[in-house]
């Protein structure tokens, strides 16, 4: 998994688009996306790879190309920490995204406002907010994930 080249950039905006277009559309799950046999574990797993390739990708390339996709990078961010039980501040979102903070707070509103993303306040701290994939966000990201994994 190279993750270079036009080829992978068009890859990954077509995977944005199918992801806004599934939150657009509310569905249910298809049956044969739950009978599909990839355990849970494996989708952030793959989520986790995606992140990692990009951060990858864009050592190796920086100042080569541009490279920002800071709402994939948030959505593939906190599939992971939904997966993993971990809470996420909006802080640790902005960072997931790498770029400015300003930039990474308008991609969060942008997130949620088409509905792949829930802002929560924390009940210990009023002052800190926590951020996760609402449920047609988890949906959309799954069934993406599954058809990856699937090959």
């Amino acid at each position: 998994m190279s993750g270079h080249g036009p080829t992978a950039d068009k890859a990954l905006d077509d995977a944005l688009s199918l992801i806004t277009e599934r939150l657009r559309t509310p569905q249910r799950p298809r049956p044969d996306m739950l009978a599909s046999g990839v355990r849970p574990g494996t989708l952030s797993q793959i989520a986790r790879i995606l992140y990692r390739e990009r951060r990858v990708r864009t050592r190796f390339l920086d100042g080569l190309a541009e490279f920002g996709e800071p709402a994939w990078d948030i959505l593939l961010d906190l599939y992971v920490a939904g997966a993993e039980g971990r809470k996420v501040g909006v802080s640790s979102a902005c960072i997931a995204a790498c770029v400015p903070t300003t930039t990474a707070l308008r991609w969060l509103a942008h997130l949620e406002s088409v509905g792949a993303v829930e802002r929560e306040t924390d009940p210990k701290d009023g002052r800190r907010n926590h951020v996760r994939l609402s449920l047609r966000g988890e949906e959309a990201m799954t069934a993406y994930l599954r058809t990856i994994a699937q090959g």
